[in-house]
């Protein structure tokens, strides 16, 4: 609203170039403006306090904003990766922007070092190796193979048996004998 009302007295006063719009200013607009809004003090004394020594200026004026801390310790923040070079439990880390341009990563009023990185390291997959399934053979004695197993058995009784029969016969071959 202000800028408007600057703008209006300026056309009316016929201003159409920077120069002549600073004289505008400085000799007519301002004076008047603090004629009208201006308040004095009630008293002359100074009542700033001396800032505290333990207090940091430099972290109060700061920008702060929160950041994920990822499983393998990395943070994103301006689309640059950070690596935390702390072993830290902490799942949300506080990043403080200075007003000189440094940053700083806090957890819990703690500062942690970490450095600028290129990309984000990338998960590495975890390669299985599969040991060839040995294939399950139930025994010759086992339910499902009982019809081979009946067969296996009468076969290797009918085998026995004559082989009972010829030994009975080559011995009594070489008794004759």
């Amino acid at each position: 609203m202000h800028q408007d009302r600057l703008v209006k007295e300026m056309r009316l006063a016929g201003i159409n170039n920077t120069q002549d719009a600073n004289k505008f200013l400085h000799s007519y607009y301002i004076p008047k403006h603090n004629r009208k809004f201006a308040v004095t003090a009630k008293g002359k004394a100074n009542l700033h306090m001396p800032v505290p020594k333990h207090t940091n200026l430099d972290r109060i004026f700061s920008i702060k904003n929160k950041a994920v801390l990822r499983k393998d310790f990395t943070i994103q923040y301006n689309n640059k990766f950070y690596q935390i070079l702390e072993s830290t439990r902490a799942k949300e880390v506080t990043i403080e922007e200075h007003l000189n341009g440094k940053l700083y990563i806090y957890y819990k009023d703690k500062q942690l070092k970490y450095k600028l990185i290129d990309k984000r390291p990338r998960k590495q997959k975890k390669v299985y190796r599969l040991k060839p399934k040995k294939t399950y053979v139930p025994a010759i004695s086992h339910p499902w193979k009982r019809p081979l197993y009946e067969g296996a058995m009468a076969a290797k009784q009918a085998r026995l048996q004559k082989e009972k029969i010829a030994r009975k016969e080559s011995f009594a071959l070489t008794i004759k004998t």
